[in-house]
Parts: C-alpha cells; sequence; structure tokens
C-alpha cells in the first residue's frame, strides 16, 4: 500500500518530461531536403534540424520521511480495522477467516504489541508461537524461531493452529506459560505463602496475581457480570455474597470476609483465594478454574 502511495506521488514528477522528450526528438527521415538554386551561380546548402539535449529531472528523495509515511500508513489501517490492522490483510490472505480478525487482531496486540520481531527467549513473533510446536515447524519446512519471525510464516502457522485448538493455545490453562515467567507480583509471594499457599503453587498463583490486578490489591473491575471483582486476584461478587449453593456466600460462611470489600485487603484477599483454590482442587481437581480464561 505504501509501494502505491509512493508510485501516485512521484508519478507525475517523471511523465511530463518524458512526454515533452517524445514531442521534441525528430526521426532521421524529418530532416530537411538539399536546396539547390541555379547550378551555375549557387552553391547547394543541406539544412538539418539538430534534435535539442534533453535532460530528464529525477526527484530529490532526499528530505522524504519514509518512517512518516509508513507511520500514517499504519494509523489509516488501525483506523480501518482497530488494533494491529496493519496486518488484517495479510492474515486474510493465509486463511484467516474474516469473522475471526477482532479476536486475532486482540491476541496479536496482547501477545507482540503488533511487533512481528518480538521476542522473549520462547515465544516468537506476532503470535508468540511458542517453541513446544518446533517439532510441527520442522515438518512444515520452518524452523523456531527464526522463521517465526516472518509476519507470513507466523500468521499461517497460528492459523493452522487455531484450526487444531481454537483459541486455547493463546490461553491460560492453570500452568504458567514460559512466556509469562517475567509477568509476576513477587512482592506479594511471602504474604502468600504466609497465609497458607502452598510453595508449589505460588509461580501460578505470582501469575495470577499479575494477569488479574498488575499486582495492585486495590484493583476493581465492576464490568464482572458477578457483582464485580476485586482485588489481587480479583474475587468476584458470587463468593461473597448470598446465592442458590449458600445463602450467606462462601466466603462469609466460611469467616474469611464480611462483605465483599474486604477483599480489598491483600491478605483477605489471598485466605480467600486459598480457600477457593482449595475447594476446586477437592470437588473438581482443578483449583485454577476460578482464574481460568
Amino acid at each position: 500500500m505504501l509501494k502505491a502511495f509512493l508510485i501516485a506521488v512521484f508519478g507525475v514528477l517523471f511523465v511530463a518530461p518524458l512526454a515533452k522528450e517524445a514531442a521534441e526528438v525528430v526521426g532521421p527521415e524529418e530532416v530537411a531536403a538539399t536546396t539547390t538554386v541555379a547550378p551555375s551561380t549557387t552553391t547547394s546548402t543541406t539544412s538539418t534540424t539538430v534534435p535539442p539535449t534533453t535532460t530528464t529531472t529525477q526527484p530529490d528523495l532526499s528530505g522524504v520521511d519514509w518512517e512518516a509515511l509508513r507511520r500514517m500508513e499504519i494509523d489509516a489501517l488501525r483506523a480501518q480495522y482497530g488494533a494491529c490492522g496493519e496486518w488484517h490483510d495479510l492474515a486474510l490472505s493465509v486463511g484467516w477467516p474474516a469473522e475471526e480478525w477482532q479476536t486475532l487482531s486482540a491476541i496479536i496486540r496482547r501477545e507482540s504489541n503488533c511487533q512481528p520481531d518480538a521476542w522473549n527467549g520462547a515465544d516468537a513473533g506476532l503470535l508468540q508461537i511458542n517453541q513446544i510446536h518446533k517439532t510441527w515447524l520442522a515438518d512444515m519446512g520452518w524452523s523456531h524461531p527464526d522463521d517465526m519471525f516472518d509476519p507470513t510464516n507466523n500468521l499461517t502457522f497460528g492459523f493452522r493452529l487455531w484450526q487444531a485448538s481454537g483459541w486455547q493455545p493463546w490461553s491460560f490453562s492453570g500452568t504458567v506459560p514460559p512466556s509469562q515467567k517475567n509477568k509476576s507480583c513477587p512482592e506479594w509471594e511471602q504474604l502468600a505463602l504466609a497465609v497458607g499457599w502452598p510453595a508449589a503453587e505460588l509461580p501460578r498463583l505470582s501469575y495470577v496475581m499479575w494477569r488479574e490486578s498488575r499486582c495492585n490489591p486495590e484493583s476493581f473491575n465492576p464490568k464482572d457480570p458477578n457483582g464485580g471483582s476485586r482485588g489481587l486476584i480479583q474475587i468476584n461478587g458470587f463468593w461473597c455474597r448470598p446465592n442458590k449453593y449458600d445463602p450467606n456466600g462462601f466466603l462469609v460462611t466460611l469467616g474469611i470476609v464480611n462483605v465483599c470489600e474486604d477483599l480489598f485487603d491483600p491478605a483477605t484477599n489471598l485466605r480467600a483465594g486459598l480457600a477457593m483454590w482449595q475447594y476446586g482442587e477437592n470437588e473438581h481437581g482443578n483449583g485454577w478454574r476460578p482464574w481460568a480464561v
């Protein structure tokens, strides 16, 4: 698109000189004929029209701000297609359905901030393709991470992955993906141990705190449909209000909170989260279900 834009801008600079040159050049067949007057008294002469020397003016590109032009193009595409809109056409060209673009673009933004060279030591490119797919990539003739820095390859493989597993490869599954190990809340880990969290679960818990609240104990999400979510691990109102399973509310019955607002206290929030996690482990074999994506 940027190339087409530049052709339109600079094309004018080339057309006029070329047209002038074509009009002014005279072919050899147009050389004037010899004129003879009275052979006994006049010497014959030949008149020849010589084409003028023409110079084609080249546009001066030294002052063009290519980065600014590229930025203008990206801004226009994002205005049209939303987050990471500069990759919209390429994504559709490799197979992504148009109706999945909004989700895909949000994931590209979240995973790589739209940067095709994004790399964290385990995940590469626009969709942050993980190194666990090395064998599959090799079967397709690609290497990890090098070939995943190419946007076409990255979006193509991402499409294959999506066809096989949906959006699950980009969701939180209860374990800490290698790409998230630096996304944690170490300032709250000792408190978590103090209120009873098992040390083996600490890496997962620390990541959940980062993902849910960015380590902010005062975080509140009023848009949560279950009465809002609060605190470090964003516990929603279902757990602290009366419901059909518990007339007082799960956390109130356990004596951990009196009202939902108590969850803004870091120790109370972590203690409540531990009770929820233990319940999930005992009843469903998965304590992380309340925080799964």
